[in-house]
Order: structure tokens, then C-alpha cells, then sequence
């Protein structure tokens, strides 16, 4: 009798060993390794190749084998028939023989079977200690070294720390602006007036329409010009001078106000020594008996200190002048931001204009979160906008504390969230929570127990709840069956609330979430068109128009035509 192997589409027999293909020994280690097989206690059999001294690979012996639990390559699962012979997996003997005849034919030892090498006899296994070479331990000496310095592999919190506001202040008093300067320009005495009165025949200022003042020579400037070309051979420096004397006089000459407005278009950080503060009402302090003089006025631009030198009083403008400065000061604010010089536009908003709103968004503006949030504090009274600064420029800690004065517990756990206090943002989570559910917001209080504090169960009850007690009860089912993604639960779920939890009043609403449900999935489809087919036969009678609702059911173009005719019915009844 000749035995064949033919394929087959299942295995006869359990799967009791596992064939490796592979000559080297190392190989055949790597892979046991993998499969945790114990070689004390597991026969391991190598298999001869056909050609002389050579070797195919090995056959363990496994009891129980899973079927795909090992995904290694050059591994095949063999059958075992009686433990006595072993055949390739989904394969079967040909002629089929009884496993009597094969306890018969194969009594001596097990056999193997494979189309490469044929019947094999799994007579010796392999005798590790005869391949492997045990390394000789050796005795050495060890070396505690010193503990190192700990160097943490994740950054779990980073965060400045703000200095107290009026540290703050006092800091800025002190740096951030130049020291104390003297004005040079004197006023005329009773000769330069005179000097000055002679040279206004010969020129003339006119203002442009960017502000710059211009000098014109008047017709007898010309006339003189020429006949003095005529006498004097270097008359052209003289004239020179005299037109230079003459712009000095006339810019001295000018009312303080006027050299101040010049001043500001030339020099403003200039300008802004000599500036005198206007009120939001358009009234001004530091005048010396009731007229503006140009003096020093602030010894350094700071803030928050009281650096004026100027005595009080009030002055008195005439004309435009105050309107003129009002709209320089902005002005000047203005093109500091635009050179993001914004301390300087600080000054100005605080100081000049008394606007203390500007000064502390334009601190904020260029990232002077502590300046700003100390404004803020300071002189606004504001405590969410000193918040805001301190979270913006990572002062975290500070920013905790003052919305947790202004009992923002959402905004104080997610800050501790950022700086990994996990527990202490929990806590005021909760507090949140809590005042959801006093005030009946149960999708609010969902959210948050869902999205924040990863609490998916104590989310779905609070739904639930909101479901019961018909308070947005639409929102809170539908959100309830949004949160579920595996089908077979959530049509568990479907039917469970709708057999046990639904009543007269909240069966419309559990209709409409029902219409969200159905585009889900195939299986949901037919569940969801009966369950609303039930609802829309119990409620028509008395809310007609819930008919429409079938429309997400069932697109047949009929049952839209019999809708409108039982409508019209009941209408006409």
C-alpha cells in the first residue's frame, strides 16, 4: 500500500506540532524563543534533507496548537493523528486508513509526513546539551557608580512667576524710561524782538499741509539781494545768515504751544518731557498762572509713578490749541504702536490722555503681560482682564488665583490642567458640574465630564437624567446615542429607553433623535422605521402633523400623497 497527502479544506485532526524550515541551528533557537517553548519539557526533532548530511529543518511537538497565534514566517501547524503520525495542516491521508492500522504501521516511534522529505521517524530528539556550549560564569567585580543628577524626560509643567503688581510698577518707574533733560530754547528779549520785528519785511512762514512750517523771501529781500551782489563780492553768506537768523528768531518767537506741536512732529520722545496731561473731559493740569510755558514737566516717562514736575493749575488755550494737542497726542500714540514702541504708547495713553482703557490694551497688545495685568489691577479694577494677561504670558499660578476669586472654576481647572494637577482641576470641575445640575443643564454638565475629565459613565447618566426629567430632553437623547459607536449597544440602547423610558409627552422627541439614528447603519435602518411607524400610529390622532416625521423613514412618494390626504381629513373633521 502507498500512502499519498492530498489537499483538503479542513483539518481531520487537531493541531499538535509545528514544522520549521531552516539548516541553521541558531535559527531553529530564535524561533523557540518567539514561541516560548520550554526545551526541558518539549521534544524538538531535527529533519534529515534528502541530499546526504544535510538537514531540512526541525518538528516541535505542541500540544493544543492556536491556529494563526503565531504570525512567523517558515512556520507550518501539522496534524496529529493518534500522536503517532503527523500530517501537514488542511491535508488528508490517501487511501484512508483506521487509526488502528496506523498505531499498526507506525508502533515503534512517531512518524512524520511531508511532500519534500517523505515519512520521517521522530525517534531521537535533540539532546541540547549536546549542541549547546554553557559559557563558564566568571566572577566580577561591580562598580556602584554615584547617582547621577535626575534629568526628567517629560516637561510636565512650565510657568513664570509674576512679580506682585507693585513691584511691577516701581520697576517700570525706575528702567524703562530716559532721564531728565533741560529745554534750550529761551524766549526773545527787547533787542531780538526789535531784530526780529526789521526782518518780517524781508520773509514771510506759511505752514504746508503736512504742518511743516516754510520760509519765503518777500520782493524786497530780491531787491536788496541784487544790489548787494553788486557792492559785495561774497554776499551770499551774509543773506544766508540772515535768513538762518531770522527762522531762529521766528521759532522762538512762537507761542509755547506752537513749539511744542513742532516739537512733536520733529523729536516725540522729545516732545513728550515738556507734554501736559488732558483729561478725557478735554481740561488740563500744570499750567503756571493760567498760560502754558515750556518747561520739563516729567523726569522719566513712567506710568504708575507721579513724575511730574509741572505745578498745578489750570490753562487757558486760545483758539484750536487744545483740539490740535488732543489730536497730536493721539497721533503720537498712534505711531509709537505702529513702531511697536508700546511702553511709550502707554505713556502717552495713561499720562496725557488720562485714558487708562488704552494704556492697559496697549500693554497687552505688545505682550506686556505683567505691566498690563498690574494696569489692570491697579487702576481698572478689572481682575478677569489681569487674568487673561497672566494666562497669556504663562504666569499660571497667578492667573489661578484671581479666577478663582471671580469663581471661574472651569477656567481655574482647566489651568491646572495645563501645569499637570490633575486632582485640584477635578475638583473644580466638579464644583462646575454641580451648578450644572442644580440649574438643570444636564448636556452642558455632560460635556464636560466627557470631554474634560474623560468620565464617559457619569456623562451618559447625566443625560439620562436630563432624559427622565424632560428638561432639553431632545438634546440630551440625542447626545446620548451620539456618545455610543458600537452598533449592537447602542441598538440595545434604542429599544431599552424606548420600551421602558418613553411616555405620551417625550415620544416626539425621542422620534426626532431617532431620525439621526437611522443614517447610522443598515441594521439600525429597519429597528428605528418600526419603532417610529409605532410612535407616529399612537400620536396622530392627536398631533397630526407628527406624520411628517415618517418622511426620514420612508421616502416612498405614496406615503407622502396618503400624509397629506389623512392631514386634510382630520382637518376637515
Amino acid at each position: 500500500m502507498i500512502l499519498r497527502i492530498q489537499p483538503c479544506s479542513k483539518n481531520t485532526f487537531p493541531l499538535h506540532g509545528i514544522l520549521i524550515k531552516s539548516n541553521d541551528l541558531k535559527h531553529w533557537l530564535y524561533m523557540l524563543q518567539i514561541l516560548e517553548v520550554d526545551l526541558d519539557t518539549v521534544p524538538v526533532f531535527a529533519i534529515p534533507d534528502n541530499n546526504p548530511n544535510s538537514i531540512w529543518g526541525c518538528f516541535v511537538v505542541l500540544k493544543n496548537v492556536v491556529l494563526n497565534e503565531f504570525k512567523l514566517q517558515h512556520v507550518q501547524f501539522y496534524q496529529s493523528i493518534n500522536e503517532t503520525l503527523f500530517i501537514p495542516e488542511f491535508s488528508a491521508l490517501y487511501p484512508k486508513i483506521s487509526p488502528s492500522e496506523i498505531a499498526n504501521l507506525f508502533s515503534k516511534c512517531p512518524h512524520i509526513f511531508h511532500p519534500e522529505f517523505g515519512l520521517f521517524e521522530l525517534e531521537n530528539p535533540i539532546n541540547w546539551q549536546d549542541v549547546l556550549e554553557i559559557p563558564l560564569e566568571q566572577n566580577c567585580v561591580i562598580t556602584t557608580p554615584h547617582i547621577a543628577a535626575f534629568q526628567p524626560q517629560i516637561i510636565r509643567k512650565i510657568e513664570i512667576k509674576a512679580l506682585p503688581p507693585e513691584d511691577i510698577l516701581k520697576n517700570m518707574e525706575e528702567n524703562t524710561f530716559p532721564k531728565k533733560e533741560t529745554f534750550a530754547d529761551k524766549p526773545l528779549n527787547w533787542k531780538e524782538k526789535i531784530k526780529f520785528q526789521l526782518l518780517k519785511w524781508f520773509f514771510k512762514t506759511t505752514e504746508t499741509s503736512d504742518g511743516e512750517r516754510k520760509t519765503e523771501k518777500s520782493n524786497w529781500f530780491t531787491a536788496i539781494a541784487l544790489l548787494l551782489d553788486k557792492i559785495l563780492p561774497n554776499s551770499g553768506k551774509l543773506l544766508e545768515q540772515i535768513e538762518n537768523d531770522f527762522n531762529d528768531l521766528e521759532k522762538r518767537n512762537q507761542s509755547e504751544i506752537e513749539k511744542l506741536m513742532q516739537l512733536f512732529k520733529n523729536n516725540p520722545e522729545e516732545a513728550l518731557k515738556y507734554a501736559i496731561p488732558i483729561d478725557i473731559n478735554g481740561t488740563n493740569r500744570g499750567g503756571n498762572k493760567g498760560t502754558f510755558t515750556m518747561s520739563l514737566r516729567w523726569l522719566k516717562f513712567d506710568l504708575f509713578g507721579n513724575a511730574n514736575l509741572s505745578s498745578g493749575g489750570n490753562i487757558l488755550f486760545q483758539d484750536d490749541s487744545m483740539a490740535k494737542l488732543l489730536q497730536q497726542y493721539n497721533q503720537t500714540a498712534a505711531n509709537f504702536i505702529k513702531e511697536k514702541n508700546y511702553e511709550k504708547a502707554a505713556f502717552v495713553y495713561l499720562k496725557l490722555l488720562k485714558n487708562k482703557q488704552m494704556a492697559a490694551s496697549t500693554l497687552e497688545q505688545g505682550n506686556l503681560y505683567p505691566e498690563a495685568a498690574a494696569l489692570y489691577l491697579k487702576y481698572l479694577d478689572n481682575k478677569e482682564k489681569a487674568a487673561l494677561c497672566y494666562e497669556k504670558g504663562r504666569m499660571t499660578s497667578d492667573a489661578i488665583g484671581l479666577y478663582k476669586e471671580l469663581k471661574m472654576d472651569e477656567k481655574v481647572g482647566d489651568l491646572y490642567i495645563s501645569i499637570n494637577q490633575q486632582k485640584e482641576a477635578f475638583e473644580h470641575y466638579n464644583y462646575v458640574v454641580e451648578n450644572y445640575k442644580k440649574t438643570e443643564q444636564y448636556v452642558k454638565a455632560s460635556l464636560l465630564m466627557r470631554n474634560k475629565m474623560g468620565d464617559k459613565t457619569s456623562a451618559q447618566e447625566a443625560l439620562l437624567i436630563g432624559w427622565r426629567e424632560q428638561k432639553d430632553s431632545f438634546n440630551c437623547i440625542n447626545n446620548y446615542f451620539k456618545n455610543i459607536d458600537d452598533i449592537q449597544i447602542l441598538s440595545n440602547e434604542i429599544d431599552k429607553i424606548y420600551r421602558n423610558e418613553t411616555n405620551e409627552k417625550s415620544k416626539a422627541d425621542f422620534l426626532k433623535a431617532l431620525k439621526h439614528e437611522n443614517k447610522k447603519d443598515a441594521r439600525l435602518a429597519k429597528q428605528t422605521k418600526e419603532i417610529a411607524y409605532e410612535i407616529v400610529s399612537e400620536l396622530a390622532k392627536t398631533n397630526p402633523n407628527i406624520l411628517n416625521e415618517l418622511s426620514a423613514f420612508n421616502n416612498d412618494a405614496q406615503l407622502l400623497k396618503d400624509i397629506t390626504r389623512y392631514k386634510t381629513k382630520q382637518n376637515d373633521n
